[in-house]
């Protein structure tokens, strides 16, 4: 899917991806994401991640602009287990500073959603890191604050 909000906005190409694609491309977003949670640095397990994907519980959405990685989604698919419902748990979400002004954000939740009904997903969740803004954006979407998570590194 592209979409270019003006003429003097160069187009987005939102779009599903294999994850070896994606990590391929996301090095450098990943360090400058880890920098903006305050949490430790991300070391994904690629194995993980790989297995995930082959078994269909992996889903990488991307944002693209002039072929360049501007922001991602990833997310986790799983039969939840209080409502054997599919459903949609978000592992990363991430927009490049350089890209926020072209409501790539927006744009990737939009695209989220549409794919997310496509495969079946039932329940979409978020997550919102502590003093983030977008939580407005997800209520604006329909989303439904239901609970507030607290992480300790141990």
């Amino acid at each position: 899917m592209m979409l270019a909000p003006n003429t003097d906005t160069p187009p987005v190409t939102y779009q599903c991806e294999s994850f070896a694609r994606w990590y391929a491309d996301a090095g450098p977003l990943i360090k400058r994401e880890a920098e903006t949670t305050g949490i430790a640095p991300l070391r994904p397990n690629l194995r993980d991640y790989v297995k995930r994907e082959e078994t269909s519980g992996l889903i990488v959405l991307t944002a693209r602009v002039r072929g360049e990685l501007a922001g991602y989604l990833l997310y986790n698919l799983f039969i939840h287990p209080h409502y054997t419902l599919l459903a949609a748990e978000p592992d990363l979400f991430f927009v490049a500073s350089e890209h926020a002004s072209m409501f790539i954000g927006k744009g990737l939740l939009a695209f989220a959603e549409s794919f997310m009904r496509g495969c079946g997903v039932k329940i979409w969740c978020a997550r919102v890191p502590h003093g983030a803004r977008h939580g407005r954006l997800y209520e604006r979407m329909g989303f439904k604050p239901t609970e507030m998570l607290y992480i300790k590194m141990l």
